[in-house]
């Protein structure tokens, strides 16, 4: 009976973790291909949130997403996508891409914004399978 509890109970914050990763991840694709494009035709300033928006949701979503799945170390999987978050930014420097040290610094601000969360959803901190 008690297992079945703690099944139940990891299984809704598996679904809690996951349902706000793509939430993330949704408004990292509306940040980039809506909100982005409208700032800047319309010239509005919204203070650099169109630069840095999309790393921020795209990181913090895909940790998240990565933390409902794993099956062990959830923490890992959160740093190995924030790592290659940081890599894809610092790539930008050698190629005709712009580098920006907002979007390095929103990639950090969405890894702890995602432990946070995962730690809140879960607070015992453990895999969610």
């Amino acid at each position: 009976d008690i297992l079945l509890k703690i099944s139940k109970a990891n299984m809704t914050n598996k679904n809690t973790t996951l349902s706000i990763g793509v939430l993330f991840g949704i408004f990292g694709f509306a940040s980039k291909l809506l909100y982005r494009p409208f700032i800047l035709t319309n010239h509005v300033n919204d203070f650099g949130i169109n630069e840095f928006a999309p790393s921020f949701f795209y990181t913090a979503g895909m940790c998240l997403i990565a933390a409902a799945f794993s099956k062990k170390e959830p923490f890992i999987k959160m740093i190995a996508i924030a790592l290659g978050s940081i890599t894809y930014e610092l790539e930008q420097i050698f190629t005709d891409r712009t580098f920006d040290i907002k979007d390095l610094i929103a990639v950090m601000v969405a890894f702890v914004t995602s432990i946070f969360i995962f730690k809140l959803v879960n607070p015992k901190g453990k895999s969610l399978n």
